[in-house]
């Protein structure tokens, strides 16, 4: 028999204990901590021999052991606690407490639940946890042989299921707030990724790495959808320890991802090894000793690009909370695959026209030399010099694609010259030179409405202007003459007089550099005709 004066150092004790308790879960926000430290107080002030936090799960209308004293939770998350037909679930409808000294003869009691926790149950307290008059949830108190429960210890444990549910909810708000500041900072992370390198091969991995770090996962894979093969390829992973999926290939339906493509729905499997034969790449995994698998699809606009694989090597607690992140992260990835994949073709659009133009450039300027048989070769000596010295000059790859473009058609102009004119092999008159002049003119006038081409007009438009302006069509002068067409003068003069042409054979190579140099501040920019006779042994 207890004294009444020890009874009240025992109830003095718990008191102490309940405000020590309440001061310490106002300081805890870390939520698995929080129940751990809730059932094993509620144990030490029932003086019980175990104690269990279960639960509400809004989204599956059930309740589920969240915490028990000694025990795993994440095994005791996987027992299904039924609303209707069980004590927690009476304490959970009914807002009740229950004592009960008799458990085992009670039809409520849920046997499957003590053979969880490896010991039958004798004796039972429990109480509701409650939110503002909504009920969160249910903490018990239990004894396996001997003890009873009295009114107090109801009356002690309603106490700490009050603070406790406090807390719980303050933890899981924290918890829901730090989870909605990881995908902000994840879906950042991810776009950062995209925008910094919009090549997939590139981007892909540094995605996988964010996947990792945000699910705490030890691998993740994209396949994407190969739309001529109608299969799944493997594109990227990380965290896996062979190279033995790189080469796999899953028909659509085949497996769990091609049926998470086809089916366009997640599928989450705890345990691999209770997969069967659905887990086709089964054996390729072999030596990677997996636990948990997640697969997501990935899809834009309804349209299924590929499917987001996750491995762990120890269970996940995955939570919804969890797969939420996890269906958000494939959203993002989706997204990304997308922007990456777009820009791909785009490029290759932009590659495809590129050459298209080229091409069509180089047409032209074969049907020149076609025309012109006076100067054949000489469009494409002059253009493979021009660019070998305004690379030496130090352009940008964008000036010298330009100055090959423009070196290519820097005669277009004489398209609009006559073929009597073009092809006279005697003097050419006034009228006739002046004819002959205008052909940058019509240079001009041919290519200035092509947009793709209006940056290399400078050469056809200007190439024979001259430094001391004496040239033509413009008579422009000195720094006026843009320094493309400055370049290519030199290079065309150069190669016109040290070639052979129909009526003349070519000069030596001493007296076309002492012209080009007699030339300097007079038809050539001094400082071009400098560098030209420093190279033009290399680029000959």
């Amino acid at each position: 028999m207890i004294n009444s004066h020890e009874e009240t150092e025992k109830r003095n004790k718990q008191l102490q204990r309940l405000v020590e308790l309440s001061v310490t879960l106002n300081s805890t926000l870390d939520l698995d901590a929080l129940l751990q430290l809730i059932t094993a107080t509620a144990t030490e002030l029932l003086d019980c021999e175990a104690a269990s936090i279960l639960l509400y799960d809004e989204r599956q209308s059930r309740l589920y052991f969240a915490a028990a004293t000694g025990s795993d939770p994440r095994k005791l998350a996987e027992i299904p606690v039924p609303i209707d037909g069980s004590l927690a679930g009476t304490i959970f409808r009914t807002n009740q407490s229950i004592i009960l000294n008799n458990v085992e003869q009670d039809p409520r009691h849920y046997t499957m639940v003590s053979d969880q926790v490896r010991f039958q149950v004798r004796s039972l307290v429990g109480v509701p946890m409650l939110i503002k008059d909504r009920v969160i949830g249910v903490l018990e108190g239990v004894n396996k042989r001997n003890g009873d429960f009295a009114e107090q210890d109801e009356a002690i444990l309603s106490v700490t299921a009050s603070h406790a549910a406090t807390a719980i909810n303050n933890a899981r708000l924290f918890r829901d707030a730090e989870r909605r500041a990881q995908y902000l900072e994840a879906v950042r992370d991810i776009n950062n990724a995209v925008l910094n390198n919009l090549e997939l091969q590139l981007t892909l991995p540094q995605i996988l790495s964010h996947v990792r770090a945000r699910l705490e996962v030890d691998a993740a894979d994209v396949l994407l959808l190969d739309h001529h093969l109608n299969a799944l390829t493997f594109a990227a992973g990380l965290g896996f320890r062979t190279n033995a999926l790189n080469q796999v290939i899953l028909r659509l339906g085949e497996g769990i991802a091609g049926r998470v493509a086809m089916e366009k729905k997640i599928v989450n499997i705890p345990d691999i090894n209770t997969a069967g034969d659905i887990f086709t790449r089964g054996p390729l995994l072999k030596n990677e000793e997996f636990a948990a698998y997640h697969a997501a699809p990935l899809i834009i606009k309804g349209d299924v690009k590929g499917v987001l694989e996750v491995f762990h090597r120890a269970p996940i607690g995955a939570d919804y909370d969890w797969l939420a992140f996890f269906q958000a992260l494939a959203e993002q990835t989706a997204i990304a695959i997308d922007s990456a994949t777009l820009f791909t073709d785009l490029q290759r659009s932009n590659a495809d026209l590129k050459l298209a133009y080229d091409a069509t450039i180089l047409g032209w300027s074969h049907a020149l030399d076609l025309r012109d048989k006076e100067t054949e070769g000489h469009t494409q000596r002059v253009t493979r010099m021009s660019v070998q010295l305004a690379q030496v000059y130090g352009l940008s790859e964008e000036a010298i694609t330009h100055i090959r473009r423009g070196a290519l058609l820097h005669d277009m102009g004489k398209m609009g010259v006559p073929d009597a004119v073009l092809h006279k092999p005697s003097q050419l008159t006034d009228e006739e030179w002046l004819q002959m002049r205008r052909h940058p003119q019509y240079a001009y006038e041919m290519l200035e409405e092509i947009d793709y081409l209006r940056p290399a007009l400078d050469i056809p438009y200007c190439h024979h202007e001259k430094w001391d302006g004496t040239g033509y069509p413009r008579k422009l002068k000195g720094e006026e003459i843009p320094l493309a067409a400055r370049l290519f003068a030199v290079v065309d003069v150069w190669d016109a007089l040290y070639y052979d042409r129909p009526y003349r054979k070519g000069w030596t190579l001493d007296r076309t550099l002492e012209y080009i140099r007699e030339q300097s501040g007079k038809h050539f920019d001094p400082s071009v005709v400098e560098v030209f006779l420093r190279v033009i042994r290399d680029i000959m």
